[in-house]
């Protein structure tokens, strides 16, 4: 069995540093691997390497080894079988070419949100796809296409043309839908939600779940809530990374953690007011956030004094009013590098481009303070 180990050490060591400069770390190294992969290095079904492995080929750090193989798993490129190790589960899939040399001069952009043109949160997407198609003198035009419309994809005014590109929003779109318009398009992203078989624009979840769980910390937080999957959140994309991220970085700071159901306010409070109960509350979302502060003061409950309150997305303008701790997103850069991957796409005829995360900043408020109780 060839080692590839020692056939990647010679080869490709400090190559996570230099494959694609412009991306995350851990992608360079999922990259990179799956480069290999494609190349037949590995062979069909081959076993990938361990995290300490990947650790020491490639010299990045635990985490970033661990984010790398949870990104190939997430794509589907690998599978891990227990006591085994972790196992490529498909064979290389080859660049697929079309005759997409034509020079991108349209840009679609594709909602199945009725609330297409009026929700803030889609709107700034579009602002900066607005923005990138500008610069790049493409024309623009915008399709609200309903989910049960899925057999009349290709017709009437979805006719999609030689020169164009197409950029999809938002998490409704599922895998079928997506696979038969990239097949049509040849050269189409999806914004704001996840898709293996497609070029995704996404918030880097992980990097924003870091950046809150260790202000809390910092602030001398050890018990800590995480309040997900409210009715109305709209992402499970999103919803699963944050609650996944949340579970491991509790575990690696050393804290107490607790994932609750965002609309439970009652067991959430009930966790608070115990004795040496939670001080903190994570939500995934601004809106929960600031729902349970209403109902935490209605509770006789002091916020920050009593407990702190923190969101995710940094999106809503009561938010900012309410001087609500969270992770704001830079929308605008997610519909400017959606537009930019369709344009790779065109130059490499075709090919999928990366994934892109986009990071965001924690915007430290007033909901956010050091512990009043000791953190026994």
């Amino acid at each position: 069995m060839t080692n590839h180990s020692t056939v990647l050490r010679k080869t490709d060591q400090g190559a996570a540093g230099g494959c694609r400069p412009e991306e995350p770390l851990y992608l360079r190294v999922v990259n990179c691997v799956e480069d290999r992969f494609r190349r037949g290095d590995f062979g069909h079904n081959g076993r990938l390497y361990s995290i300490a492995e990947l650790k020491r080929i490639f010299g990045v750090s635990a985490m970033t080894a661990v984010r790398a193989m949870g990104e190939l798993k997430q794509r589907g490129v690998i599978r891990s079988i227990k006591g085994k190790g972790s196992f490529f589960c498909r064979t290389p899939r080859p660049e697929i070419r079309r005759s997409t040399s034509m020079r991108m001069r349209k840009v679609t952009v594709l909602s199945t949100s009725p609330d297409f043109f009026r929700s803030g949160f889609q709107m700034e997407i579009c602002q900066g796809i607005e923005e990138e198609a500008v610069k790049r003198q493409l024309r623009l035009r915008t399709e609200y296409l309903p989910e049960d419309n899925l057999p009349g994809v290709g017709t009437a005014s979805l006719t999609m043309e030689p020169d164009e590109g197409l950029v999809m929003i938002g998490a409704n779109f599922n895998r079928t839908m997506v696979d038969l318009l990239w097949q049509m398009m040849g050269r189409a992203a999806l914004v704001d939600a996840i898709i293996s078989s497609a070029t995704c624009v996404a918030t880097d979840n992980l990097d924003g779940m870091r950046q809150l769980i260790d202000h809390l910390r910092k602030l001398g937080h050890r018990r800590v809530i995480l309040g997900f999957a409210h009715p109305q959140s709209p992402n499970p994309t999103n919803e699963n990374e944050r609650s996944a991220a949340f579970g491991f970085l509790v575990r690696d700071r050393g804290l107490d953690g607790l994932m609750l159901r965002a609309e439970d306010h009652r067991s959430i409070l009930e966790r608070i007011q115990a004795r040496n109960g939670a001080t903190a509350v994570l939500f995934t979302q601004d809106d929960p956030a600031l729902e349970f502060m209403v109902k935490a003061r209605h509770a006789g409950l002091r916020v920050p004094e009593d407990v702190s309150v923190t969101g995710f997305d940094g999106f809503s303008a009561q938010a900012k009013a309410s001087q609500l701790t969270t992770l704001e997103i830079n929308r605008r850069e997610m519909g400017r590098l959606a537009v930019r991957a369709i344009a790779d796409q065109a130059r490499v005829m075709g090919a999928v481009t990366p994934w892109r995360r986009v990071p965001g900043c924690l915007r430290k408020g007033a909901s956010a303070a050091p512990p009043k109780r000791k953190n026994g």
